[in-house]
């Protein structure tokens, strides 16, 4: 066994040698380009030699939904890092599993061979407009709340650009941060005033950002309020002559 004390290198207890490699990665994902029908990620894994000696050659081999999409032939010096990046395309929504294998044919003998598999999970969140309330009419010059709630299912922070309109009008932009719970809600209170009379549609839209949403349905919802002329109700005046 290696053991270190803080401040000084590796030392061996009864001649165990004091050379050893040890290889070890990291992977990660992002959206390169979604369209309606399909998702692009770049697909990106660090290899690295955290040992003290060259590795030698070795295969490493990145896996999606276990179908290899890449392997590379690698060989690293005592500290060295490689990155190995790949494209993959699906038009699904459902969850990915991306695996990375470094020394998938045991070439290398190393310190600790338990730490050569990587696996992350792609999850499309879905994240959609609960429910939304403004009055249905209201005078005009008046203010009233629109509210409404947020909702994101799915493992996984999530960030979303929320965009409320009147008519054509932007009247709120707001990226909304969801946290990594799996059910996640967010209540929203945005005042209105309507300065012009007639009929008029407040649209409320979240999409997410940096990936594409599970069930895109309930992205955007509308609302519908009547807009009327304040007049005063006169019943009966008195005093003036027939």
């Amino acid at each position: 066994y290696l053991f270190k004390i803080a401040g000084r290198d590796y030392f061996d207890i009864e001649g165990v040698p004091t050379t050893y490699i040890d290889l070890k990665g990291s992977l990660s994902y992002k959206i390169i380009n979604s369209t309606e029908n399909s998702t692009t990620f770049e697909i990106t894994l660090t290899v690295k030699n955290d040992g003290n000696i060259d590795s030698g050659e070795f295969n490493t081999t990145i896996y999606a939904n276990n179908e290899p999409i890449k392997t590379e032939r690698l060989s690293l010096t005592a500290g060295e890092s490689k990155v190995i990046k790949v494209n993959y395309t699906t038009n699904s929504t459902d969850n990915i599993e991306i695996k990375a294998v470094i020394d998938e044919n045991n070439e290398v003998n190393e310190m600790d061979e338990d730490n050569n598999i990587i696996i992350e999970i792609i999850r499309f969140p879905d994240v959609g407009i609960e429910w939304a309330y403004i009055p249905t009419a209201v005078k005009i010059n008046e203010t009233k709340d629109l509210r409404f709630d947020l909702r994101k299912e799915g493992y996984g922070a999530v960030e979303a650009n929320l965009t409320v309109k009147l008519d054509n009008k932007t009247i709120h932009n707001e990226i909304i941060k969801f946290n990594d719970w799996y059910y996640d809600w967010k209540y929203r209170e945005i005042p209105i005033t309507f300065n012009e009379s007639g009929i008029h549609n407040i649209t409320i839209t979240i999409t997410p950002i940096g990936t594409k949403d599970k069930n895109p349905s309930d992205n955007t919802k509308t609302l519908t309020t009547s807009v009327k002329e304040a007049k005063a109700d006169i019943e009966e005046v008195n005093g003036l002559p027939y």
